[in-house]
């Protein structure tokens, strides 16, 4: 009975680290650079969404699940979009571009291999 209690500890403090690092093992990292990680949503989704503010008057288009420094995904996308740097901005963990690019940012992840 002994043996089963520390096997179960042993398999908790295990999820309880992989937990703390930030580790999923259920979803497939995108690395962006060696300064960048991508994860997809639970559902296998890319972690780009459409969101509306102001009574639906202003779309913003949103990257999240971002591991590393989102400033890098920040210039890359004012770069390679030709986007304002006033347009594109960073909230925490997460990418916001004023406008409904949804579309563009999702396929744009896909072909660099996400």
């Amino acid at each position: 009975h002994e043996e089963k209690n520390a096997k179960s500890l042993a398999a908790k403090r295990v999820r309880i680290e992989d937990r703390v690092q930030g580790i999923d093992f259920g979803q497939k990292p995108f690395h962006f650079g060696a300064h960048m990680v991508f994860y997809r949503t639970p559902n296998g989704q890319l972690p780009v969404y459409s969101e509306f503010r102001n009574a639906r008057t202003r779309e913003l288009t949103i990257i999240r699940k971002i591991v590393g420094d989102p400033n890098l995904v920040r210039q890359t996308i004012i770069s390679e979009f030709e986007i304002s740097p006033n347009e594109v901005w960073v909230k925490g963990a997460r990418v916001e571009v004023k406008g409904a690019h949804r579309r563009a940012l999702s396929e744009w992840l896909a072909k660099k291999g996400f």
